[in-house]
């Protein structure tokens, strides 16, 4: 977490048991805009929240154990009456773990849960901001459709460990806890190191097979940049 733990207070701590949102959960859903966080479900995100608006949005979901949706702000769009105006598709999930600091900020960790659509913001007597929402999973995809996607992604794993064993092992074990290719899309794209923005347009693509395409490009890029000129295995003995 961000944040020193000398700072901490006694207020703290951890959440295995994640519940899955309620349907009037999704009614009045307390919201996180960011600019440079996305969050994906089946991962999670961790905030330094020190805004009182956010501190109350954090107590809030911890007394009452209800979710959040961590929400990209739109700066090219026109602000509305409540703020920065909302991009169509984000996330929501819960707290589960979380830190108060002597000052009153908090750490928080927040576990992705579901991908969601704004129906409409709503007013709201805290100082944070509220929606309301539905459920928008990704389409199910046909594993034979998959199939030859999947086998290509691994090679590529593979292949990373030559140079990066330590991410090639990550994603290897990504694959492997993921039998749904809707989910395993969602969890490698919050694997992969990009800008928010093009992390927020894999968010909204409703398109598992071009989601892990999306990975395996990115892959297939960082191998050809770590391959030497020569062709020759980069660990080879130069005698």
């Amino acid at each position: 977490m961000v944040g020193g733990e000398r700072d901490a207070c006694d207020d703290g701590g951890i959440t295995m048991d994640v519940a899955p949102l309620a349907d009037d959960e999704l009614v009045g859903l307390a919201i996180f805009p960011l600019e440079g966080g996305v969050l994906f479900p089946g991962s999670t995100l961790p905030l330094h929240v020190f805004e009182p608006r956010y501190r109350q949005l954090v107590q809030h979901c911890l007394a009452k154990r209800s979710p959040l949706a961590v929400w990209q702000v739109d700066s090219k769009l026109p602000r509305t009456a409540f703020g920065p105006a909302l991009r169509p598709i984000a996330t929501a999930g819960r707290i589960v773990a979380h830190v108060k600091l002597r000052d009153g900020r908090y750490n928080i960790i927040v576990q992705g849960l579901e991908r969601i659509a704004l129906v409409e913001e709503v007013p709201s007597d805290d100082l944070y901001r509220m929606v309301r929402a539905r459920r928008l999973p990704l389409p199910a995809v046909d594993e034979g459709l998959i199939r030859p996607h999947l086998a290509v992604l691994r090679d590529l794993v593979r292949a990373m460990a030559v140079f990066s064993p330590q991410e090639s092992q990550l994603l290897e074990d990504i694959i492997a806890d993921q039998c749904c290719p809707e989910e395993l899309s969602d969890v490698l794209c919050a694997a992969l190191d990009e800008p928010a923005s093009e992390r927020q347009r894999m968010l909204e693509l409703d398109d598992a097979v071009a989601r892990i395409r999306h990975v395996a490009d990115r892959l297939a890029l960082m191998l050809m940049r770590n391959t030497p000129p020569t062709g020759e295995h980069p660990t080879a003995d130069r005698h």
